[in-house]
């Protein structure tokens, strides 16, 4: 996976038979992980089969994005309009379908409101805001799934891999496939709403420049 954002997703190359690298192949990321090399997740997500697995349903990749007045990063509103296009004919090439989710997903959460009021007295910008509303966005999917930053396109990651991923890691679990930024995400709708409720415990102590990254 490539992130051009400025993360650093660990990448490990796959040989031909040629001896050359020249590909990339999420089976082999080992980003996320704990001591002994496993992908991170949390200890306690639900066991129950994923309907979109067990269905084999198309995967779809989920992203967020909201414009911000003015534009921000580095680009203006036609540039991350442009950035959006990349994004989704990217992880369509390889048989995802894409959604783009917006604030409208975001404030239909039931807790909304509350998160909102927490960042009242909190050094933050409006981007990063946006970056803890995708949380509560992909809360309000019924069945969860995945979620991406929309500066991140695969380079091997066919959608059927995702099934056994998602056998992988709990039926479910909140598992981050990416250190620090959570630039690939995948969890279940339970899960999502949990870590919600764990960032906002997090936004209310914390000091300093407020992102969803440090919390």
């Amino acid at each position: 996976l490539m992130d051009m954002g400025g993360v650093q997703i660990q990448q490990v190359a796959v040989d031909d038979s040629d001896g050359n690298s020249n590909s990339i192949s999420i089976s082999s990321i080992n980003s996320a992980s704990d001591s002994d090399g496993t992908a991170m997740t949390s200890d306690n997500g639900p066991q129950a089969v994923v309907q979109a697995q067990a269905a084999k349903k198309q995967p779809i990749m989920h992203t967020f994005w909201e414009p911000v007045p003015g534009g921000c990063c580095g680009a203006d509103e036609i540039g991350h309009e442009q950035l959006l296009t990349a994004w989704r004919n990217a992880w369509q090439s390889y048989g995802w379908e894409t959604k783009l989710l917006t604030m409208a997903d975001a404030t239909s959460h039931p807790l909304f409101d509350e998160m909102s009021h927490l960042f009242d007295d909190k050094s933050i910008s409006e981007y990063d805001k946006r970056c803890f509303y995708r949380w509560l966005a992909m809360a309000t999917l019924e069945d969860g799934g995945w979620m991406s930053d929309y500066d991140l396109f695969p380079l091997n990651f066919p959608a059927e891999e995702s099934y056994e991923l998602i056998e992988q890691n709990g039926q479910g679990r909140f598992t981050s496939y990416a250190y620090i930024a959570p630039a690939l995400v995948y969890a279940s709708n339970s899960e999502w709403d949990r870590v919600v409720k764990l960032l906002m415990e997090g936004i209310g102590p914390f000091e300093g420049h407020l992102s969803d990254m440090y919390v």
